[in-house]
């Protein structure tokens, strides 16, 4: 709806990060696979209208499967909209909310909003909301990315110390572990072996 607001001019290139919640994710209709809260009869008119070709005796599951199979490539609503108005679309990481900037700017305007929000208004939170978008300026918004910057580098840091120390230690205790179950089955083939000696002589 946000990009939908957007008027065609001449104006510069924008990019819009955004987070992967669900309402930012909204596929296209016409990319829409079937669900199991479909009925039978729905999954067989979308199997119909793409020409796919499906025996009518099969069950509920067994179509399901033929349309995964043929899904189309997934669509969403807001990069659909975004490409009509020359706005590139940038998606931050799933489930990794300390490398997500929008998180601190988020958590800002909830703070501004409870300090100010005197009147318990919605018209009051909309100003609100409003007066502190207009204040993120440049300077505030690289602070949030530099922010992020320093937990980015911290986890690097700790993925490379597991590379370079953690996994190759674990590689060796395994060696080791398959060297001394190797023994030991050796040790029990060959206490086996003197026992069929001894009763060999007997």
């Amino acid at each position: 709806n946000v990009l939908t607001r957007f008027f065609l001019g001449n104006k510069p290139r924008i990019c819009l990060v955004i987070d992967n919640a669900t309402w930012h994710n909204q596929q296209t209709d016409d990319s829409k696979v079937p669900t199991r809260s479909l009925r039978k009869v729905a999954i067989q008119n979308w199997l119909d209208q793409r020409n796919i070709e499906y025996e009518p005796v099969l069950t509920k599951a067994e179509l399901l499967e033929i349309a995964v199979k043929f899904a189309p490539p997934r669509r969403y609503k807001v990069d659909e909209a975004a490409q009509r108005f020359n706005v590139e679309i940038l998606r931050l990481p799933v489930k990794h909310s300390a490398l997500n900037p929008i998180e601190l700017a988020w958590a800002g305007l909830k703070n501004y909003i409870r300090d100010n929000n005197m009147n318990f208004r919605l018209v009051d939170v909309h100003n609100l909301t409003m007066e502190y978008l207009a204040a993120v300026d440049g300077p505030l918004s690289t602070s949030y990315f530099q922010h992020i910057k320093t937990y980015e580098d911290s986890f690097k840091a700790a993925d490379k110390y597991v590379q370079e120390v953690v996994d190759p230690t674990l590689d060796e205790n395994d060696d080791e572990t398959f060297d001394n179950d190797s023994n030991d089955d050796e040790s029990v083939i060959d206490s086996d072996d003197l026992d069929d000696d001894d009763s060999s002589d007997t």
